[in-house]
């Protein structure tokens, strides 16, 4: 888990802390560099977010945890995510912007609620095969 965290999370964290550099290899229109380097930020985040929620919700669905990393998935989606990308969106009118912070939210939801299962210990009682097999 940790290995494929640190991976992601430094890819994030480049985003994050160095955009312009990266932006600028494919584009040099300023208005373009500046929007792009502050959608860049924000996917930094989001992929610091995602390696935890989707390394941690791998491991819990290894084990046969798997009822829980769906109902986690299904609720964030619904009731985080979508309500929040209206909201900021088309509410606020903050259009991209919005739209990546809400999937920011759901992010942060699934971070939550997979490393509270994790740390739990509640996945220790779930199988991933079935080993009462009948012939």
């Amino acid at each position: 888990i940790k290995l494929s965290v640190s991976i992601m999370a430094v890819t994030g964290l480049v985003f994050l802390l160095i955009p312009m550099p990266l932006v600028s290899l494919f584009q040099k229109d300023t208005a373009v560099l500046t929007l792009a380097c502050e959608i860049l930020m924000l996917v930094g985040c989001y992929q610091i977010l995602s390696a935890f929620s989707l390394v941690t919700a791998g491991a819990l669905n290894g084990t046969g945890d798997t009822k829980f990393t769906m109902m986690l998935l299904i609720v964030s989606t619904w009731f985080v995510m979508v309500p929040s990308a209206y909201y900021f969106g088309m509410i606020l009118e903050m259009g991209v912007f919005g739209m990546w912070l809400s999937l920011i939210a759901h992010e942060t939801v699934l971070v939550l609620g997979t490393q509270w299962r994790f740390h739990s210990g509640r996945w220790k009682h779930h199988q991933a095969i079935e080993t009462n097999l009948h012939s």
